[in-house]
């Protein structure tokens, strides 16, 4: 009977190197299917949020009011403070959290009595507010909770004020303003509603909180994923590495903060017609301005975004 041959140190050398290479081939393979799933649930996080938007405006004949600072603010007065994430609750598929919030008191007051009445809701994490790609994170204490997307504030800043020469257009949300679909003279398909944050990875960084009226919203000032910071007015922590550059002017005049992501080259994008897409990097900024306004008159083709 002849012995049976086993492999050499180097046949199995060999046959551990060809595996290895395999593995280094197909791993981008899978990664970057697993980032392709994601982004796809992140577009569909996205057109929830339209549906509740446009569910919204079917009843109230308006964009929800970006924040509302006065007590009179309409149709949720005296909500103070509450921002857009709020309002639209009682429309999306968690229609009973947001059925529990108490709109009288709203975020802010009176004396705050309004967040503390409304801790409960506050302190949910809805999967319809937060990207798949990015890392749920909280500001200060983990019952303030951060989110994915903010509404769309125009191309300066959140007073809406001139801005490094840039003045300032309409856009669709603002405080104390309801926007009509009527007053979208740019067209609803070129213009944004809601566009990506990421959420910083910072317990001492306050952007993107997903129920603060200064830090749930995006302005064009900046192109989305700018290298340039957002400018805060406080509770800034710049961690570049991570796509998260800030200054802080502590001046809620000057204050905007950039789309961003964590998908590579891109930030997904709600438009006012509930479609969503994908924009890069790489957008035009005069472009990717006139598509942060609803009455810039500007006439942009479909393809240069």
């Amino acid at each position: 009977m002849r012995p049976r041959r086993g492999f050499t140190l180097i046949e199995l050398l060999v046959v551990i190197a060809i595996i290895a290479v395999l593995i280094a081939l197909l791993l981008p393979a899978v990664q970057a299917a697993r980032e392709a799933a994601r982004r796809a649930q992140c577009i569909n996080n996205l057109k929830q949020l339209g549906l509740a938007m446009h569910n919204y405006i079917s009843v109230t004949n308006a964009f929800p009011l970006g924040g509302i600072k006065a007590p009179t603010g309409w149709p949720n007065a005296p909500s103070i403070r509450t921002p857009w994430t709020m309002q639209i609750l009682p429309y999306l598929e968690a229609a009973n959290v947001g059925n529990t919030f108490n709109f009288s008191l709203g975020i802010a007051g009176p004396n705050w009595l309004g967040y503390e009445s409304n801790t409960t809701v506050l302190q949910v994490r809805l999967s319809s507010f937060n990207c798949p790609s990015d890392s749920p994170g909280f500001f200060l204490a983990p019952f303030r909770l951060k989110g994915s997307y903010g509404a769309n504030w125009g191309n300066t800043t959140l007073s809406q004020g001139e801005r490094a020469g840039v003045l300032n257009m309409a856009s669709p949300f603002a405080f104390d303003r309801a926007r009509t679909l009527g007053e979208v003279t740019d067209g609803l398909s070129s213009t944004i509603a809601i566009s990506e944050m990421v959420q910083s990875s910072s317990s001492d960084d306050c952007r993107s909180e997903w129920w603060n009226d200064s830090t749930v919203v995006v302005m064009t000032f900046l192109p989305p994923n700018s290298r340039q910071p957002d400018n805060l007015v406080s509770w800034c922590v710049n961690n570049p590495a991570r796509n998260e550059p800030c200054v802080s002017e502590w001046n809620y005049d000057t204050l905007y903060l950039a789309s961003r992501s964590r998908h590579p080259e891109m930030v997904n994008t709600l438009f006012g017609d509930g479609s969503a897409r994908a924009i890069k990097n790489s957008i035009s900024l005069p472009i990717w301005r006139a598509l942060g306004t609803i009455q810039g008159g500007e006439v942009i083709s479909a393809d240069s975004y």
